[in-house]
């Protein structure tokens, strides 16, 4: 029996070796959260700005309306619009100090936490639960509008497809930055590995 090893038997002691992780240094891990705040406020004032706009909004048609259907739309909307406000602030990046700003592995630990965090708001349970409670208040408030003004009906009828279409495109980006996320803490994961 020979005590040499085959090129087959190098090759695979090779691949099975444990890798080790990359880890990032204090400045890498204060720009990633300093890039992912921004992002985040970004989105918290788009968003913020969208939701204030239409609660106000539709907290006036329901001063307004010419129906109950159209009042109970309004209202509808204005409350998914305070949800989706709400939702926004309470996932926002803390912008307390802590240790995540002295210490490599703290900060390492808030990112992947706060990733996480933006990673839920745009998938599963937060983001359905925004769409859900936001969506029956337009569709009712366009019903309301073409049941008081059956001559203005196409119109509202082409209002409820934008919505429908808006929500959709809404749908897609979320899911499209829960991904990205996604991505970037199983790029953490590996590198902790």
């Amino acid at each position: 029996m020979s005590a040499e090893l085959k090129p087959d038997d190098i090759k695979k002691l090779w691949q099975e070796q444990p890798v080790e992780g990359k880890t990032m240094s204090l400045n890498e891990v204060h720009q990633k959260i300093e890039k992912l705040k921004r992002i985040v406020r970004r989105r918290n004032l788009i968003g913020g700005f969208a939701s204030i706009t239409v609660l106000l909004s539709f907290s006036y048609f329901v001063s307004t309306a010419e129906n109950t259907m159209e009042r109970v739309g309004a209202v509808l909307t204005a409350a998914g619009a305070g949800y989706i406000l709400y939702q926004l602030v309470m996932r926002k990046i803390p912008l307390r100090r802590g240790a995540w700003e002295t210490q490599a592995e703290a900060g390492a630990a808030f990112y992947r936490a706060e990733l996480q965090k933006q990673h839920d708001f745009h998938n599963g349970a937060w983001l359905w639960t925004r769409i859900a409670v936001f969506t029956p208040g337009p569709l009712i408030f366009c019903a309301g509008l073409a049941s008081a003004s059956p001559a203005s009906r196409q119109i509202v009828l082409l209002e409820a497809v934008a919505v429908v279409i808006l929500l959709g495109i809404g749908i897609v980006r979320n899911l499209k930055a829960a991904r990205t996320y996604q991505r970037e803490l199983d790029a953490i994961d590996r590198a902790a590995c």
